[in-house]
């Protein structure tokens, strides 16, 4: 199946992502924010990076860009999670506009995840 990176300064979301994602058959990198992750873009082949948006030392704006500059038909899922629906709705519908491929919204279902990981790596 998929090599996804996942991205997330919350260690047991990153776990949990990874677990979702390899009771479908992918395998999976993880890393702790942006910067790490972009190290390890540059060193790995993968099908799908899955970055959260709020995390410190490099957030998920700056790594979406990133991840563009150096490979403009990644497919790139934000997902985002901690503040209030509205002002949830508009940031993820702002990174979509700076070029993520899908986004979700934390708490999500490994069914909801599952169904847009497997548009974006068909």
């Amino acid at each position: 199946m998929a090599h996804i990176l996942v991205i997330d300064d919350e260690r047991l979301i990153r776990e949990a992502v990874e677990v979702m994602l390899s009771h479908d058959g992918h395998s999976s990198d993880l890393a702790e924010d942006g910067a790490v992750a972009t190290d390890m873009f540059y060193k790995n082949n993968y099908d799908l990076v899955i970055s959260d948006v709020f995390m410190p030392v490099k957030g998920g704006f700056e790594t979406l860009l990133d991840i563009k500059r150096i490979n403009k038909s990644m497919k790139v899922l934000i997902m985002s999670g901690g503040s209030e629906d509205i002002e949830k709705t508009m940031y993820l519908e702002k990174i979509k506009k700076l070029g993520a491929d899908a986004v979700i919204a934390k708490p999500f279902t490994h069914s909801e995840l599952s169904e847009i990981v497997n548009r974006l790596i068909a």
